[in-house]
């Protein structure tokens, strides 16, 4: 048990402290970056190299948003289609991390667009650079 002293120097402490700064999601995507895929993208060999999870999300940028759309886009996209586990899909991660449930296109590229390790070390995969040619991710 604690005594009254201990107690109010701890209260007295605690007020001079500064607060603790929120943590974010490690490699949380912004809603609002846009990504655009470029005119080569299928006829390059890209969307063959990419992991199967990704070429699904990416062929929805391609074709229900004619090459480019915001993470956010994308995102609700994802949500809503047959390929997510809440309507019936095998794949239980989405595009943008949600509450107890990671976000599997930061597994493969980074908040600021450029393409992981994950990516670029798979069998049959491009270079960082090559990537870079057909798929943007911009602010």
């Amino acid at each position: 048990m604690t005594n009254k002293k201990d107690v109010t120097a701890n209260t007295k402490t605690a007020k001079t402290r500064k607060p603790i700064a929120e943590e974010s999601v490690s490699g949380a995507l912004n809603p609002n970056l846009r990504i655009v895929l470029g005119d080569n993208f299928v006829d390059s060999g890209c969307y063959d190299s990419l992991p199967k999870q990704v070429r699904i999300a990416l062929r929805m940028v391609w074709n229900e948003f004619d090459g480019s759309c915001t993470v956010g886009e994308l995102d609700k996209a994802w949500d809503s289609s047959e390929y997510s586990d809440v309507n019936g899909g095998k794949y239980v991660q989405g595009i943008i991390a949600k509450a107890g449930q990671k976000s599997f296109f930061t597994h493969y590229f980074t908040a600021t667009g450029t393409a992981t390790k994950n990516l670029v070390t798979r069998k049959n995969a491009m270079t960082e650079e090559q990537y870079k040619e057909h798929i943007c991710i911009i602010k």
